[in-house]
């Protein structure tokens, strides 16, 4: 509510957007979240959360080609968040992209060891038939 009432003030502001964005994806509104994150990118295209976020959001609603372009773009600008290598593979595996889910799986498990994110990537491979 607040960042709706925030962009009513100013609704030029990326961020208003992106975090509205990020709390209705939390709500899984993923058509709304999408949306709001989409302007938020669209305000301020060097952010690295809304990529993000609207890469993840666009996972969940198995658009992976959109998915996969900004969760590439999330990762040029901050290379070392493990979140975003998972949800790429994820949007990899759902493009039939094998070999590069794998990539980013692994980069997962090299990034952000003995986490619980490393535990969901190790599983993912497993399935995938490539742990080693």
């Amino acid at each position: 509510e607040k960042y709706r009432k925030a962009l009513l003030i100013n609704d030029s502001q990326a961020l208003f957007y992106s975090g509205l964005g990020m709390a209705l994806l939390k709500a899984n509104n993923y058509r709304a979240a999408i949306n709001n994150l989409e302007a938020g990118v669209k305000k301020d295209p060097e952010l690295y959360k809304p990529k993000l976020y609207l890469g993840i959001g666009l996972v969940e609603t198995h658009d992976w080609i959109p998915a996969a372009g900004y969760l590439s773009q999330a990762i040029e600008i901050l290379p070392t968040r493990a979140l975003t290598y998972y949800y790429r593979g994820l949007a990899y595996e759902g493009l039939n992209s094998t070999t590069r889910a794998i990539q980013d799986y692994r980069t997962v498990l090299s990034l952000a060891p003995g986490t619980e994110l490393a535990e969901k990537a190790k599983t993912r491979l497993i399935r995938l038939g490539r742990f080693s």
